[in-house]
């Protein structure tokens, strides 16, 4: 019924009723009937156009009811980040370090004890992403993954290989293997989020599918190599912060309320994210 219409309605557009009239073989039925035609038609054009109306209600309530999801994500990782964890309850209750740096091993560079951290990247894995303790220091220490500390909320300083380093918010610096250094007290709005990765995530990820020659590709020829000191790193301070923070924001989304493939979510994630350190980041190094 909706097709005759839609036909009787292209006729009309393209010729005047007294010419389609003399020539429409069965005018007689037609003029005689013509009021309910146009009745007919009046009312296709009406749920026509209230059809179009509720897709487009509907349309936007989907929008609506998917940036609604979208913010009650976010607010629940704000709210997350926020908690205290408890060795953060205890630190503040005593004021004294983890035990573990008791029994954790040590090496001794110009003078300095500096301690190994190792084991933070669990077995079989690439790489690891965590929120950095508030409130207690961190001693001077060395590890061998590579280390981006990308300051989601607030500010914190590092002492790195000697070099006093302050990050603000939406801000990350990118650290070599074996490069010593500490981090001050943060507060309870500094919220750091911490990405441990491997040499071998760098190498097998980073380096061959992501770049071509730069600051990253050199970084990352550095960290893989054998012979190179492993004392550099890079401060990357952005111009567009709202789209790297939505993107880390997704990261952990990902990370502290995993789903149905959200490890591989979070690797093609962190490709990107690393492209956009290139594209979108101004950047300091000591190399």
């Amino acid at each position: 019924m909706i097709i005759i219409f839609s036909v009787y309605r292209f006729l009309y557009s393209i010729h005047n009723f007294t010419s389609l009239y003399n020539y429409f073989p069965l005018r007689n039925v037609y003029f005689q009937n013509h009021q309910i035609f146009f009745s007919f038609l009046f009312l296709y054009d009406k749920i026509k156009v209230r059809v179009t109306q509720c897709q487009n209600a509907l349309t936007f309530i989907s929008y609506f009811m998917k940036g609604a999801a979208s913010m009650q994500r976010f607010e629940q990782l704000e709210a997350f980040l926020r908690q205290r964890k408890p060795s953060e309850m205890k630190y503040l209750e005593t004021g004294e370090l983890s035990k573990s740096y008791i029994e954790m091993k040590y090496t001794v560079q110009d003078g300095k004890k500096l301690f190994i951290f190792d084991g933070y990247i669990p077995q079989n894995e690439e790489f690891t992403i965590r929120r950095h303790n508030r409130f207690s220091p961190v001693p001077e220490h060395i590890h061998n993954f590579i280390e981006i500390s990308y300051v989601y909320n607030g500010q914190f300083t590092q002492i790195i290989d000697g070099r006093e380093v302050t990050l603000k918010k939406g801000e990350l610096c990118l650290i070599d293997t074996n490069v010593p250094h500490s981090i001050a007290v943060t507060g309870e709005d500094d919220i750091i989020i911490n990405i441990l990765i491997t040499k071998e995530y760098f190498r097998n990820e980073l380096l061959l599918n992501s770049f071509s020659k730069g600051i990253i590709t050199d970084f990352i020829l550095e960290v893989i190599s054998e012979t190179a000191n492993h004392r550099q790193y890079i401060i990357f301070k952005n111009k567009e912060f709202s789209q790297i923070h939505s993107l880390v924001c997704e990261i952990l989304i990902e990370i502290f309320f995993p789903s149905i493939g959200s490890r591989e979510a979070v690797s093609h994630y962190l490709n990107i994210f690393f492209i956009k350190l290139v594209r979108d980041f101004d950047y300091e190094t000591n190399g």
